[in-house]
């Protein structure tokens, strides 16, 4: 589909973004993406407003939202071209899944940049640093987890009952040094790369 609407509407293809939810993130090929939308944030409209392909949709989209019961989704239904929340970073973030199972030793935590669009299913931290990566991926901190957050069956979710307290420490001290080297210099598995292109260089 995304092929065919270039081919068509060249003009469009920088309004098309990589789509990435829990599943495609978990599940997903690294480098490759199976899910696209519109990304109308700045756009000028008359590039689309002629575009069937295109009318069609925020026509559904209008509709839809007349129709809900939430008073903040009918409120957006003059801008079905946009998103009803807008949380997207400009620059790189980490994703987290919102439900992972609990068989898993570690989160399937990783760093999408700024272009790929996450999806409700994930969480996300913008420019995250890998010091914060490290903390949530150490043993301390899954063993914390599985004790005090929500979980939906056999899986654990990303609603934490209560937050961890992490020791306050200065950004040139022993500890985080040590914590921010081995992020740097560990080797990412698949489910903890980032699914970009181009590996992303972690940031401090």
């Amino acid at each position: 589909m995304k092929e065919t609407i270039v081919r068509k509407y060249p003009a469009l293809e920088k309004y098309i973004r990589p789509f990435v939810g829990a599943k495609e993130y978990i599940h997903g090929q690294v480098g490759s993406f199976s899910r696209f939308c519109f990304w109308f944030v700045g756009a000028n409209p008359k590039e689309f407003v002629s575009v069937s392909e295109v009318t069609e949709r925020l026509k559904s989209i209008k509709e839809f939202r007349l129709a809900s019961s939430a008073d903040r989704i009918q409120k957006k239904a003059d801008y079905p071209y946009l998103f009803c929340q807008i949380r997207q970073p400009d620059s790189h973030y980490m994703i987290i899944p919102r439900h992972t199972s609990s068989e898993r030793d570690y989160i399937p935590l990783g760093y999408l940049p700024g272009e790929v669009i996450c999806g409700d299913a994930n969480n996300m931290i913008p420019e995250a640093s890998n010091y914060m990566f490290g903390v949530m991926e150490s043993l301390v901190h899954m063993c914390w987890m599985k004790v005090v957050c929500g979980r939906l069956g056999t899986e654990n979710n990303g609603v934490y009952l209560r937050l961890i307290t992490l020791p306050s420490l200065s950004l040139k001290s022993p500890q985080r040094m040590m914590i921010q080297s081995t992020m740097t210099q560990m080797p990412k598995p698949p489910r903890v790369r980032s699914m970009a292109m181009a590996e992303p260089v972690l940031p401090t």
